[in-house]
């Protein structure tokens, strides 16, 4: 029994210089194909395959299939032999994958911490869209995150608990009164809600994590740079989460709820100074029993 196994993959566009996601076929005696997805981050992924031209195939998922890829090997796919007379089969399909879990519900009401240390004072700044400040006119109001300045160079911390799904930290940004670089140093958290935390303007060579550690809220990450800017010392911070329309995936930035110096969440909408404070109750908020056990002995 004949199988002509034809592949074409797209892939779309990654920090990384491998591909974070690879798919596979086998067929069994019958001529049943079944597609494998091997997952090498340590977050989910969003894969949809486009299937075109089959032959004797039919696909359990229909011509488009959108799958979320655990960490690791799994099954995404199978496809039946229709007409079990004839031999030759033609499979043809193409994919593309977005970091995270398109079905994944973010809790809108999720309260954040500043992300500095305990005890710095800092402001907090909706940013505005680069196409505003290049045409020095509102033209694009898209949310596109938050400006975090403080008096001297700091201590980034994580948000609220999460893996440390992407990062890049080795650029040295020159210049003097910069306002936008597209390379800027970042580390991203991924968050058991699906939302993504990006964390940008960092000191080159200063992460104190690697890609795949869990952190938990207040745990340093990095240092903060941003001194050559004409904001100096601070950090930007964006979240962001994939949604689902038809048969597109995409990723939005949206805003979240930061804690304010009285304790409480609040939407930063003008320039607003924080007090930045760690409580024990946000720390543990999101820890498994084994993990709030182990938090509890380091005390």
């Amino acid at each position: 029994m004949k199988l002509r196994l034809l592949i074409f993959t797209l892939f779309l566009i990654s920090s990384h210089a491998y591909s974070q996601i690879a798919l596979k076929s086998d067929r069994d005696t019958d001529g049943n194909v079944t597609i494998y997805a091997e997952n090498s981050t340590p977050i989910p992924y969003t894969v949809t395959i486009y299937y075109k031209n089959l032959q004797n195939l039919i696909p359990d998922g229909g011509m488009t299939s959108i799958k979320v890829v655990p960490p690791g090997q799994s099954l995404v796919a199978k496809l039946k032999r229709s007409n079990p007379s004839q031999s030759s089969t033609n499979l043809n399909y193409s994919f593309i994958y977005r970091p995270g879990d398109y079905r994944a519900k973010a809790d809108d009401n999720f309260v954040y911490l500043p992300p500095v240390k305990s005890g710095e004072v800092i402001k907090a700044t909706p940013m505005t869209h680069i196409e505003n400040a290049l045409r020095n006119e509102e033209v694009n109001d898209s949310y596109v995150g938050l400006s975090i300045t403080f008096e001297e160079p700091t201590i980034i911390s994580a948000p609220r608990k999460g893996i440390v799904s992407d990062m890049k930290i080795n650029e040295e940004i020159e210049g003097n009164n910069v306002f936008f670089n597209a390379i800027d140093n970042f580390i991203e958290l991924y968050h058991g809600d699906g939302v993504f935390t990006r964390i940008k303007v960092l000191k080159p060579g200063s992460a104190m994590v690697k890609v795949g550690d869990t952190v938990f809220p207040g745990d340093p990450l990095a240092e903060s740079a941003g001194e050559n800017y004409g904001a100096g010392p601070h950090v930007r911070m964006v979240q962001s989460r994939l949604v689902k329309s038809g048969e597109l995936i995409t990723r939005e930035n949206f805003e979240v709820l930061l804690r304010g110096s009285e304790g409480k969440g609040i939407q930063i909408k003008e320039r607003t100074e924080i007090l930045v404070e760690h409580p024990e109750e946000m720390i543990i908020l999101e820890m498994t029993k084994k993990e709030k056990k182990k938090h509890l002995l380091k005390q």
